[in-house]
């Protein structure tokens, strides 16, 4: 009887991730040699025969699992008139046709955030969504997996410049913030890189000792971010919304632009609006943290009214304003639209002192877009405690009031929206969209509502930001459309991964690399998760 229980652990073993391991002389990953798939022992003479040039495959042991592969047939079968590619390491191929970089060019190809700025414009902050669960760390800025993980594995945040970003910063450094603020939208496909080159335009805008307001992470408003998320009913603050139709399980606003009469979306003049405490707290902290040294020297025009009996007079700084709405969660939507008036109100003058405000708003196309959040009539019946696990789901048992669909009755919405109005002058609005919307797209596609459309198919720009955003809130602006990697900035990238070490073993061979850069088309973070991956 044939025992076939080693040769197939031998083969899950053999997929498995976990053989590598870290060594004392190697500070990383164990680098493999590979020939048509197979590790081989790279000690044998003739493994580089067809290999020339000043880089080569690093020596490790064989593996268990490659015992029976006899490598001198291997070898003899590409005995052949043509190079072989797998063999040829990648970098002695750039070599070769003079473009490989020195560390100096390298290196200035990139922009480093240092630790303690990248902490100041991405802190991280932990979540529990229940009780007794786990928390969550991350960045609040970066919503692109890949990014963090690059960042995380090579231990250093280095955006690789593009021409658009650095043609964005020289017209930031030549205004005179004298006319009214004027209007940026980096726009592409996902993975160019649309979050990255706004994170290093807003760290100009820190070193250049400016005030920037980034807001990062509109979609924490567009929906909830768990079901206990606590809201604010305004019903003093009412506003035109269209209403919410319930069809297929699903909460949508239907719009038909050629039905006039008889509309499937009523829109009513007057309805009830909501604050968002949480994401609220969450800009407060992040605007403090990027701007106390600015904010301090600057005063309020107004009182700001804490409550019924206590206000916060006229010419107490904008730091003390922050730290007051932060200290009391009801007022914190309204602090923010207190601050963001005051700041447009003080924005000529902080400009002719040296401290011009720099707007920089990503996933911009949120603020237009419909919404989805979830309203309970009795939040108290939603799980709270990991014992209730077993109980019968608390979906069922809660009973919500209504779905939100319309971005407009959402007021921190409507508070990071002013920021686009031409009523300010001595500033710069930066922004970058998001993909995530359109009918392919990760996310659930009950988001993908405008507040003057039905749906999101395409990635055109005009499709993207909706009538509503194209034609009023952004325009007039300046589209600065965000391409694949070209040949030159393929070159740079390929190389910043190859010495961080995140190139290495099957990806390391020119083959590898042609078949990598077909598959993700110049797109970089295709480009990052393939070389991760396949390695």
């Amino acid at each position: 009887m044939l025992n076939w229980t080693k040769p197939r652990l031998a083969v899950i073993a053999g997929r498995s991730r976990n053989l590598r391991t870290r060594t004392e002389n190697t500070p990383h990953l164990r680098k493999k040699d590979a020939i048509s798939g197979y590790e081989f022992n790279s000690n044998v003479d003739s493994v580089n025969k067809y290999d020339q040039g000043p880089f080569n495959f690093n020596t490790v042991e064989s593996s268990m699992y490659a015992y029976h592969i006899k490598i001198s047939e291997e070898l003899e079968k590409r005995n052949a008139k043509h190079q072989s590619l797998q063999r040829q390491h990648f970098m002695n191929t750039r070599y070769s046709q003079g473009r490989a970089l020195t560390a100096a060019q390298l290196n200035s190809r990139f922009y480093t955030i240092p630790d303690l700025d990248i902490d100041k414009l991405s802190p991280t902050h932990s979540r529990q969504p229940f009780k007794g669960d786990l928390r969550h760390t991350r960045r609040e800025t970066f919503h692109n997996k890949n990014a963090t993980k690059m960042f995380n594995a090579t231990g250093e945040t280095k955006i690789l410049r593009r021409q658009q970003a650095d043609k964005i910063i020289k017209w930031i450094d030549n205004d005179t913030f004298e006319e009214p603020s004027k209007r940026v939208l980096i726009h592409g496909e996902k993975g160019v890189g649309k979050t990255m080159s706004l994170h290093q335009i807003a760290h100009h805008g820190m070193a250049k000792n400016m005030l920037v307001l980034y807001v990062g992470n509109l979609w924490r408003v567009a929906t909830k971010n768990y079901a206990t998320e606590p809201l604010n009913v305004r019903k003093d603050v009412t506003t035109q919304g269209y209403v919410s139709v319930e069809k297929r399980d699903l909460w949508e606003s239907r719009y038909d632009p050629l039905m006039q009469q008889g509309s499937h979306r009523p829109e009513l003049k007057s309805v009830i609006t909501y604050d968002q405490p949480e994401p609220a707290g969450i800009w407060l902290e992040h605007l403090k943290a990027l701007n106390s040294h600015i904010l301090q020297k600057y005063k309020t025009t107004r009182d700001f009214q804490l409550s019924i009996k206590e206000t916060l007079p006229a010419g107490s700084t904008l730091l003390q304003a922050v730290n007051e709405a932060l200290s009391r969660s009801i007022k914190r939507c309204d602090g923010i639209k207190f601050i963001i008036e005051e700041i447009k109100t003080l924005a000529p003058e902080m400009a002719k002192i040296g401290n011009p405000v720099l707007v920089c708003m990503d996933q911009c196309n949120y603020l237009t877009q419909g919404c989805y959040v979830v309203v309970y009539d009795d939040p108290e019946k939603i799980r709270t405690h990991p014992e209730q696990r077993g109980l019968p789901h608390w979906s069922i048992r809660a009973k919500f009031d209504e779905v939100v669909t319309d971005s407009r009755r959402l007021n921190l919405m409507q508070h990071f929206k002013s920021l686009l109005d031409d009523d300010w002058s001595g500033g710069f609005v930066v922004g970058a969209t998001t993909t995530y919307q359109t009918i392919n797209g990760n996310h659930s596609w009950k988001l993908g509502r405008h507040n003057d459309r039905s749906r999101i198919e395409t990635e055109d720009l005009h499709d993207v930001l909706g009538d509503q955003g194209f034609q009023d809130s952004w325009h007039p602006f300046i589209p600065v459309k965000l391409d694949d990697l070209n040949q030159d900035e393929l070159d740079a990238y390929t190389q910043y991964l190859y010495s961080k070490n995140i190139i290495y073993g099957r990806t390391e061979n020119e083959m590898s690399q042609q078949l990598i850069k077909k598959m993700s088309g110049g797109n970089p973070d295709k480009f990052f998760k393939l070389c991760y991956e396949m390695a």
